[in-house]
């Protein structure tokens, strides 16, 4: 399926863009230890029509995972999409991923910076107002916000938003003037897109819908296709 590009949304720093197509609005977060390999997601993944990709693996440290994102980073290049490194800094500048997401345990987004330069890609988790503000205020480009819902794919799972929950932050977030693109992420299903653009979110980031499905790309498709409704 094709997607023509839509409102456009566009950092203020070097080369770091979420231009707002409907493929920039989803996010697929790599799962391990399900029935598709990391290879089969991330394919699945592209050949849906996707083109955001976080590496996550859980029990890797840094030093285990620099093998994963440099051929995962490959993958994504001869594909067509982009690589984000979840939690570890110097893996994400060592494969040249295009961002890396920080937890809120991880390297301070500020410190990221300057160890990554202009041009890198950093998200941000947060889960109440106070920390995206945080977030926003360090130079972050975008924020992963949640959990929607309860997901068995966090092991120490934050305080769940819900829907009202997520709103809220959204509504708070636009009051203060901050605008930053907003990823809803927590066990959210397709059904959910609309509502949560509609409501104000950027996009969504989902893992085990997309990393665990029989048929990766047909549950990329149709995220995507929620998506294009949402925002056409």
């Amino acid at each position: 399926m094709s997607y023509e590009q839509e409102r456009g949304v566009e950092s203020t720093g070097g080369q770091r863009k979420l231009l707002g197509t409907v493929p920039d609005r989803l996010m697929l977060i790599t799962q391990s230890g399900g029935q598709n390999s990391l290879p089969a997601q991330i394919e699945g993944f592209m050949e849906g029509g996707g083109q955001l990709v976080q590496l996550r693996i859980k029990g890797y440290c840094a030093r285990g995972l620099e093998n994963e994102a440099q051929w995962a980073r490959d993958l994504c290049q001869e594909g067509g999409a982009r690589l984000v490194v979840n939690d570890y800094v110097d893996v994400a500048a060592g494969c040249g991923a295009w961002g890396v997401h920080l937890g809120l345990d991880d390297m301070p987004v500020a410190q990221a910076r300057k160890r990554l330069g202009p041009d890198v890609v950093i998200g941000a988790t947060a889960h109440n107002f106070q920390e995206a503000v945080a977030a926003a205020q360090q130079g972050a480009d975008y924020l992963g916000v949640g959990p929607l819902r309860f997901t068995s794919t966090k092991d120490r799972l934050a305080p769940i938003l819900g829907f009202d929950g997520v709103v809220s932050l959204l509504r708070r977030l636009d009051e203060a003037g901050i605008k930053i693109p907003v990823y809803v992420v927590g066990g959210v299903e397709s059904t959910d897109v609309r509502g949560l653009i509609l409501s104000g979110a950027f996009g969504v980031a989902v893992s085990a819908s997309i990393a665990l499905a029989s048929d990766p790309a047909f549950a990329t498709d149709k995220f995507l296709e929620s998506i294009y409704k949402a925002v056409r």
